[in-house]
Parts: structure tokens; C-alpha cells; sequence
């Protein structure tokens, strides 16, 4: 059997023996991660992608613990072949409040050390309602058929959004059962998350880099798989 003991490769090192068939359209958005975010951002996977069943989300938030207010939500489909479609939009933050959602003084602070870049996408002037912002990420969840939601650590980003849809009424997109978590796999397949990407704290552009860092780990597993098979 191959030892994978006490390796911990990047992305770039495994790269180099698994080629990727991902869309790089769909996996960077960097010309415009200065800006504060104008409108909803919803795209389609487009031609030649495979329909897929797994979603990554991420949300930066100003609390840690379910109840806390939301800031924005990123999404991407994605799967062992690569990423797909792609879904962003910032909250509006009195939204949040009118609807029970709380503010961590201790978060606050936090997001007073992050970047300009960062700040900027999480406190645009344009962003939207809260109840919007969830009525239309269920929507494109169910048009993507997504069945298995992705977050790093099955503790945040599910959970806030959960307490979220409660607060505003809204079904939430998924069923308990089926959330999944990425900090598990990424051990299993000996994998890092490279956040030299876009901007460290922007929703989209960490759940995209959170989503290769999955595929990756997916197709690693595969080939263990497989590996192990020819072995036995």
C-alpha cells in the first residue's frame, strides 16, 4: 500500500498528477474583487459541465453561533470533475435585525482586522433583504438540484442559515440529513484549502476556493479507491 502518512500536499502538488477539468471562468472573478458588490451575482454552469449534486456555501456573518445576523452567502456547485454554477448576493444588515437575527461585539472587532477588500464586499451600500436574499438562494438551490450542501465545519455555515430561514418563514433549502462537511474529507484525503485566490472572507470567492480544495479531495479518493481495489 502507498504510505500517505504525515503528507499533507496542496492543491498545486496533487494538480500536477490529477488533471482538473474545471471552467476557470467559473472559478475566478478577480477583476472586479475591489469593488463593493453591485447585484446579485447567479450563474449557470453553462455548456459542456456535468450536472451536479453537491453545493459549497460559505456566509460571512457577524456572529458565530445559529441566531447570529448574516453579512452575504456565496455558493458553487461543484463535484468530482470540478465547479459549476456559481450564486452570490450581500444582506442587507437591519435586515437581519428587524427579523431577530444578533450582533457579537467580539465579530465586529474581528472584522475591523480583515482587509479593505473584505470589508467592502461584506458591508456594500447596495446589499439586499435578508428575506430576499434566502427566497432566491433557495430557489437556485432546488433549480440545481442540489441534494448534498457543503460547509467548512458542519457547525457554521448551514446552521446560521437554517436559523435564518426559521427567523424570516422560509423553508429552508435542504434536509438535515444530507449537510456535509468539508473539514472531514480534506483530512481523509490529505488536502489544504489555498486561499491565495481572490479575497480571503469574501462568500464566493471561499466557497469556490473551499470547492476545489473538495474536488480535489473527491478524485484523491477516488484513485485511493481504486488503488486499494488493484491491491487487494
Amino acid at each position: 500500500m502507498i504510505d500517505t502518512t504525515n503528507v499533507v500536499p496542496t492543491i498545486q502538488e496533487h494538480e500536477r498528477i490529477i488533471p482538473s477539468t474545471v471552467n476557470g471562468e467559473l472559478l475566478r472573478r478577480l477583476d472586479d474583487k475591489v469593488q463593493p458588490v453591485k447585484h446579485l451575482d447567479w450563474r449557470d454552469a453553462g455548456p459542456g459541465l456535468a450536472k451536479m449534486s453537491d453545493v459549497m456555501i460559505d456566509t460571512e456573518t457577524l456572529g458565530t453561533t445559529p441566531g447570529s445576523a448574516i453579512l452575504s452567502v456565496g455558493a458553487v456547485m461543484f463535484g468530482m470533475d470540478g465547479l459549476g454554477a456559481t450564486f452570490y448576493a450581500p444582506i442587507r444588515l437591519s435586515s437581519c435585525t428587524d427579523v431577530g437575527l444578533t450582533i457579537d461585539p467580539a465579530t465586529v472587532e474581528w472584522w475591523m482586522r480583515q482587509s479593505d477588500e473584505a470589508r467592502a464586499a461584506a458591508f456594500p451600500t447596495d446589499a439586499m433583504a435578508l428575506g430576499t436574499v434566502l427566497g432566491c438562494f433557495r430557489e437556485w438551490i432546488l433549480e440545481q438540484s442540489a441534494k448534498y450542501p457543503w460547509c467548512h465545519g458542519a457547525t457554521f455555515d448551514v446552521p446560521l442559515l437554517d436559523a435564518a430561514y426559521r427567523a424570516c418563514g422560509i423553508p429552508a433549502p435542504w434536509e438535515f440529513w444530507s449537510v456535509r462537511d468539508t473539514r472531514t474529507l480534506y483530512d481523509l484525503a490529505g488536502v489544504k484549502v489555498d486561499r491565495r485566490g481572490g479575497t480571503h472572507h469574501h462568500a464566493l470567492d471561499d466557497a469556490i476556493n473551499q470547492a476545489e480544495a473538495a474536488a480535489l479531495a473527491l478524485r484523491i479518493l477516488h484513485v485511493n479507491k481504486a488503488v486499494a481495489e488493484v491491491l487487494q
